[in-house]
């Protein structure tokens, strides 16, 4: 029986009880005076208990995983409010104007971008994608987004989660949501403490729930945040955002017709030339256009028709010190990542201390909502620094600050934020007063900012209340300090809770300390809890305790669940046995979703097939991806992961800049090698030395050669033996040596002899170095001393 039946069941008992007694009482049966009150006092007594079961109830049922019950999902066309956009309120028509003009939007100015942007979505028609548009605060994103939407995809349905989990639950509970669009305002807030899983996304790409566009906006500042290194607990709180960011194609990539599922789109604050033009020509239409013309710097028209400049003036010019100071508080609170409602204990506390340290601290304890009341002034029009949230009548959740005004901390180094940010103290006294959930993202800002002690203190708080991301990220930390018994307290913990991403952690030492049976088990439940990641470890983990057919099956079914990494090695096996037309349909995949590893086995099937002209073409899009990825974000390459971690990257640009120059185009084959060069491959700096018979590369070479070894020999190692993996960076320190001898350089010469001599026994320690395992990576890694 459920809970709410069971309730209902013992409060009928209890109301029959009631009215029997009652019923007696009343009649002439000679019943005793104190029976009929005592009935009176047990109906009384029954109602309140209904009343309190209710509440109780009420207070105490555990949240549903399941969507709330079906209501009517709104056509994209009948979302007119610029909230549910996340668009920024604009500065008003001050003067009568024509009844075409809205009260809410300016007239629009159409953006370079509009063009790629809507003919990218009419495609969208056919099947599914992700759209994500980068640019600053303020740079006009979300009302881009919702005029092409508006234009092309006005009868989709238009769905509107509020984090990431949210997001996961509609697509497993739903799996039908064809001519739906998606809408991730902010995304990097759906991978912080609930976060979206890449897995979810891929699923959606491949059309696995029909024709479905996710829709989303970030600023670089955010992208570089959600986006780092992936190893340790970088990897494990970045690799969702990292997989997602990965699969975005540049639009300059893109063509009607071409096959990108998944685009990105950088607008700038500051007007193009053309898009000048157009704004020259609405401002004779909309006044607002006009003013913001004339008053805007540097062409940055949107910037001002959101009232950045009386925004800033607000804050930081003439006016209420204790408004400022609360203000002031809630972007300190942002930065230190809370979530974007703050609820007003955190403003109090963070904004007390501000104005203390100024010796102006309030003079009541009831100052706040004075100083709250000032903050929310609007500053032109509807145009507010700060605004309340309420989601209950009655209720104040919290108060939301203006991006833009976080956006100015960041870019203008304002000082009392940049002051707060730099001590300690702040954050700890927004750990103390922020909820358990906030803790968790707090942690995760702390920790990317190099405070680890700031994070393990946060994470501490939220992992006591069950978070899951928080106790494997403290497990994490705690590993990474040397501290093994409390890491693996923590994660023993994620697995009594049922999380499946402490089982594949736990797994990973299970396995490292030599327990292979345990850390299959632990992968095993995690399958059973629905990770599609675990499927892949599970097939890697078979794979390298030599039980390839096992791990074949794994591999295949985490590709079927989208899992790019595991369609690779699915692809590799069927090549491996010669099945090309097995290995082609699950690479081509993985190549869609823009696995450069799996563009360049791509190559390898055309060479197999005999098709030149494809294997040129799948060489060229491999290192063409893999160089632009590694461009974007120089966090994937330094310190430098090598050729077994850079998912196929150096790999795919060494053998496309080998395949140019067997084709007879030296020039542009050099090219490639420098770029190679560029990112740290020594390989592929030893061929360019050849090429240019380059003294100077020839010492870049030996030198990338060494840090390779030294970062990454335990990886190159395990991945692809000595041989293949060792040998041929030794192989270029060797050269270098002889070459030092032969110029007369003995003693430079003995120095490169005995760095080969070290790095290629395994038993000896990298110079200045020891080798760490990484649980959330399943790799080694060399780190200093």
């Amino acid at each position: 029986m459920r809970p709410r039946r069971s309730l209902w069941a013992a409060l009928a008992a209890l109301t029959m009880l009631a009215t029997v007694a009652a019923a007696v009482s009343a009649e002439s049966l000679g019943t005793p005076g104190w029976l009929a009150a005592a009935a009176g006092v047990l109906v009384t007594i029954t109602l309140s208990v209904i009343g309190w079961l209710l509440e109780r109830q009420n207070g105490q049922e555990a949240p549903s995983t399941k969507p709330e019950p079906r209501r009517r999902v709104p056509a994209v066309h009948e979302v007119r409010d610029r909230l549910t956009f996340n668009i920024h309120a604009a500065i008003p028509l001050n003067e009568p104007a024509s009844e075409a003009l809205s009260d809410v939007y300016p007239t629009y100015i159409q953006r370079d971008i509009d063009i790629t942007l809507r003919a990218w979505l009419k495609e969208r028609t056919h099947d599914a994608g992700l759209v994500v548009l980068v640019g600053p605060t303020a740079a006009g994103k979300s009302r881009t987004l919702f005029e092409a939407l508006h234009a092309e995809l006005r009868d989709w349905r238009l769905r509107m989660p509020t984090n990431g989990t949210e997001l996961d639950d509609l697509i497993r509970h739903e799996p039908n949501l064809d001519s739906t669009v998606i809408l991730l305002e902010e995304m990097q807030d759906y991978f912080t403490s609930q976060p979206l899983t890449a897995h979810r996304v891929k699923s959606l790409l491949l059309g696995k729930a029909g024709r479905v566009l996710i829709a989303a906006t970030i600023r670089p500042v955010d992208i570089e945040a959600i986006v780092g290194p992936q190893t340790g607990i970088a990897q494990e709180m970045n690799k969702d955002a990292d997989q997602v960011m990965k699969m975005l194609a540049d639009s300059s990539s893109w063509r009607p017709g071409g096959a990108e599922r998944a685009i990105r789109l950088d607008l700038k604050p500051h007007l193009s030339t053309t898009e000048q033009a157009r704004a020259a020509e609405v401002a004779q239409r909309d006044p607002r256009v006009a003013q913001a013309r004339d008053r805007a710097s540097e062409h940055a028209v949107i910037p001002t028709l959101a009232g950045t400049t009386e925004l800033i003036r607000h804050w930081t010019g003439e006016g209420n010190e204790q408004g400022q100071a609360v203000i002031t508080a809630a972007v300190i609170a942002r930065r230190c990542g809370h979530p974007d409602i703050l609820p007003e204990a955190v403003l109090v506390a963070v904004g007390g201390a501000l104005l203390a340290g100024r010796k102006a601290a309030p003079d009541t304890a009831d100052w706040f909502p004075a100083a709250a009341g000032w903050a929310q002034q609007p500053v032109r029009g509807q145009i507010t620094a700060l605004r309340q949230v309420r989601t209950q009548a009655g209720r104040i959740d919290g108060y939301y600050v203006s991006d833009i005004l976080v956006g100015h901390s960041i870019d203008e180094q304002h000082p009392h934020v940049t002051a707060a940010l730099a001590a300690d103290t702040t954050w700890r006294q927004l750990i103390d007063v922020a909820t358990h959930q906030a803790c968790g993202d707090i942690g995760s800002a702390a920790y990317r900012v190099g405070r680890r002690e700031i994070a393990e203190s946060a994470w501490a708080r939220a992992a006591d209340r069950a978070d899951k991301p928080a106790m494997r990220r403290l497990a994490l930390l705690l590993y990474e300090n040397g501290e093994r018994t409390r890491a693996r307290y923590w994660l023993d913990r994620g697995v009594a809770e049922q999380d499946p991403v402490a089982m594949t952690l736990l797994a990973s030492i299970e396995d490292h300390e030599g327990r292979p049976e345990r850390a299959e088990a632990l992968l095993a439940e995690a399958v059973e809890q629905g990770d599609i990641y675990a499927m892949g470890q599970l097939g890697f983990l078979l794979r390298i305790h030599g039980r390839g057919e096992e791990a074949e099956s794994w591999y295949a079914r985490a590709a079927e669940s989208g899992d790019a990494n595991a369609m690779t090695n699915l692809g590799y096996a069927f090549l491996q046995r010669d099945d090309l037309d097995g290995a082609e349909s699950w690479t081509q995949r993985a190549a869609g979703l823009g696995h450069a590893g799996a563009m360049q086995n791509m190559a390898v099937i055309c060479r197999r097939k005999g098709d030149i002209t494809g294997r040129r073409k799948w060489l060229q899009r491999a290192a063409e991806t893999g160089y632009a990825l590694a461009k974007g974000d120089r966090r994937r390459i330094d310190p430098w992961p090598g050729e077994a971690g850079d998912e196929g990257i150096s790999n795919s640009i060494l053998e496309y800049a080998a395949a140019l120059l067997a084709d007879g185009d030296p020039d542009e084959s050099l090219l490639w090698y420098r770029r190679g060069s560029e990112l740290g491959d020594s390989r592929c700096a030893a061929a360019a030395a050849a090429l240019l018979d380059s003294d100077d590369l020839r010492v870049r070479a030996a030198e990338l050669a060494y840090e390779n070894l030294r970062l990454n020999r335990a990886d190159l190692r395990g991945s692809y033996g000595h041989d293949v993996g060792v040998e041929p960076h030794l192989a270029i320190m060797r050269t270098y040596a002889t070459t030092l001898r032969a110029a007369g350089h003995e003693p430079e010469a003995l120095l490169w002899d005995a760095r080969v001599s070290r790095l290629a026994d395994p038993n000896v320690p990298a110079e200045g170095s020891r080798e760490v395992w990484h649980p959330g990576s399943w790799r080694w890694r060399s780190e200093p001393i």
